[in-house]
This record gives structure tokens, sequence and C-alpha cells, in this order.
């Protein structure tokens, strides 16, 4: 699994390492690829972004956050 704030709302597919299924509502989503360096959470930030909204602005904050305090 990547080691992106998104992947927490997320489980591996231990038989598939490049699917992971969303913890709220059990879709399959793909990474993109088998290889984690060619992996993408694009797909993963979309559905937060379409299905939930407050999951999805709790990354954005955790993202932020977390940007800001290693500028400071």
């Amino acid at each position: 699994m990547l080691k992106n704030k998104v992947s927490m709302y997320f489980t591996n597919i231990e038989t598939d390492p490049s699917k992971v299924q969303c913890k709220e509502c059990n879709k399959l989503l793909s990474l993109g690829r088998y290889k984690p360096n060619l992996q993408t959470v694009s797909g993963l930030k979309g559905h937060l972004a379409s299905c939930y909204k407050e999951l999805h602005d709790m990354y954005l904050m955790r993202a932020i956050s977390k940007r800001y305090m290693t500028c400071t």
C-alpha cells in the first residue's frame, strides 16, 4: 500500500496488490500497477471526493497541516 495519507481510508487486497477496498462502501479501486513505485492514488482521492466529502475534507486538512509543519 502507498504511504499516502489517503491510504487510511482503504484496505489492501492481499490477492491483488494493484487494488484496494474502500472501508466505507467496500468498492474495489485500482492503484494502476502491481509495482508500488508505479502506483497512483488519484483514483482513491477522486472516490473520496465524489462519494465521501467529509472524509475527503479531513484528508485535505491532514495533508495541508503536514505540509505546513514541514515548511516551518
